[in-house]
């Protein structure tokens, strides 16, 4: 599955926020004067999902563009860190690969397949569970679990 995410400029960063190369898969961040402040009242997963950016060079910040009136470094002091797995392309283009979550999208919900699986595992008499998304994009999308069961014996 290919998205056009427009021009990359650093590329992908590992979970340590180390850039891969290009090519190289890595999970997705993202930054810029439009990042939001982060979840109100939520320090734990502010922590969490907007990590500080790694210190950008000159030309770095030269190729993201001026800023209008504001300090550029404070504006991309902060990454978001989407959930999405993916990996630029030699052409500037971001090809989106997956997520690196559980977090899907069925027919407009987002579905934490984690989550399912924690509440079908609290079910008497099941051992072990695994929920995975099936079927195409869009509307032929859906929610597969698999459920081992405990032994059960039979009167």
């Amino acid at each position: 599955m290919k998205e056009g995410a427009g021009d990359g400029v650093d590329g992908d960063y590992t979970a340590s926020l180390t850039a891969v190369p290009v090519g190289v898969e890595g999970e997705i961040y993202v930054g810029g004067p439009t990042l939001a402040r982060g979840y109100l009242e939520r320090p734990d997963l502010n922590r969490k999902k907007f990590p500080p950016r790694p210190a950008p060079s000159a030309l770095t910040l030269t190729q993201l563009g001026k800023a209008s009136g504001r300090d550029t470094e404070q504006q991309y002091a902060r990454l978001y860190a989407c959930g999405d797995w993916g990996r630029l392309l030699p052409n500037g283009d971001l090809e989106i690969v997956g997520r690196h979550d559980s977090m899907q999208k069925i027919r407009g919900y987002s579905v934490e397949l984690r989550a399912v699986e924690q509440q079908l595992q609290l079910f008497e008499g099941v051992h072990a569970v695994a929920v995975l998304a099936v079927g195409a994009e869009g509307t032929d999308k859906q929610i597969a679990a698999f459920v081992v069961l405990s032994k059960v014996s039979y009167p």
